[in-house]
This record gives structure tokens, sequence and C-alpha cells, in this order.
């Protein structure tokens, strides 16, 4: 890394840059953040309101998300 984009000291990240040479780099899925976009919603409902209908939710985004992979 250069050196004036440095703004903490390397030896705080040295560890997961060594740990990563031996992990196997998987791309995210087809249409990844259009189904990120779907689990805000419930995540935030959850989050937010103490009393969101969890399973209603899943359930709607679980619709969503199916529709977004069959269509890919």
């Amino acid at each position: 890394m250069n050196k004036k984009y440095r703004n903490v000291p390397t030896q705080y990240y040295t560890p997961f840059v060594k740990g990563m040479k031996g992990v196997q780099m998987v791309p995210e899925t087809v249409k990844a953040q259009d189904i990120y976009a779907v689990l805000d919603t419930p995540m935030a409902q959850v989050l937010t309101n103490s009393g969101a209908n969890v399973a209603s939710l899943l359930s709607a985004a679980t619709t969503a998300v199916n529709g977004i992979l069959a269509a890919a």
C-alpha cells in the first residue's frame, strides 16, 4: 500500500493480509446487490420496530429473492 494513503499503522492489519493468502476468493453471487437491497427492509424493521412481524417480513423477502434469482 502506498504510504501516502495509509491512515493506520500497517502492523494492525498485517495478520489479516497474511491470513488472506490461504483463503480462496469467491465472487458475489449473481444479483447479490439486488438481494441485499431486498434484505435491507426486513433487517431495518427488525432492528427498529419491536412489533415487527419477523415471519411475514422473511416470507416476503424470500419471495422477492427467489424472484430475483429466477430472473437471473
